[in-house]
């Protein structure tokens, strides 16, 4: 016997049946996703444009921000704000690029994955891009913990960066949520 393909049951991304009406999505979801979507489509440009400064950027930022929120909980001054960068030579800022056009696409894929005219409201693709982002960033995670297990990745540089896939990973789920 085969499984039929319009089946919800069958489908974990789609919640709804085909014949139901999806109720409308709050605003503060829909302008969640929409600024995750252009968070990631600016990183890409961002790294596309100018690899190397962006890297460096983008790491002293992270860090920046831990540091400040550290002060923050715990009142003191005991932790020093530090700049810490994610050195790239000129010769393999090609990586760069190649994430920043992997975060355009990831990016474009959220942003217009909602259909307001589908049954669902286009919820099952907005699922579909956000599955295909935790992916994405999970896996980016797995390399910079390979990458500091081995050596090759400064702790402050690893927890920068880890700290910002897993930023976007929460967030995506919590978007999950309230689809």
């Amino acid at each position: 016997m085969s499984p039929s393909l319009n089946s919800s049951r069958d489908d974990p991304l789609h919640s709804k049946g085909a014949n139901e009406q999806a109720k409308a999505m709050p605003p503060t979801l829909a302008s969640t996703i929409n600024a995750l979507s252009i968070l990631r489509i600016g990183f890409g440009a961002a790294c596309l444009v100018a690899p190397r400064w962006t890297c460096a950027l983008c790491t002293s930022l992270w860090a920046q921000l831990r540091a400040a929120i550290i002060k923050l909980t715990l009142c003191t001054n005991c932790c020093p704000i530090v700049v810490v960068s994610l050195p790239i030579p000129a010769t393999s800022s090609i990586l760069a690029r190649f994430v920043g056009l992997r975060e355009i696409v990831i990016g474009e894929v959220l942003f217009t994955a909602e259909d307001k005219t589908s049954p669902g409201g286009g919820r099952r693709e907005l699922k579909r891009a956000l599955w295909a982002g935790i992916a994405v960033d999970m896996l980016d995670f797995g390399s910079i913990l390979y990458s500091f297990a081995t050596g090759t990745m400064p702790p402050m540089t690893a927890a920068a960066w880890g700290g910002s896939a897993a930023t976007m990973v929460l967030l995506a789920r919590l978007c999950m949520r309230g689809l």
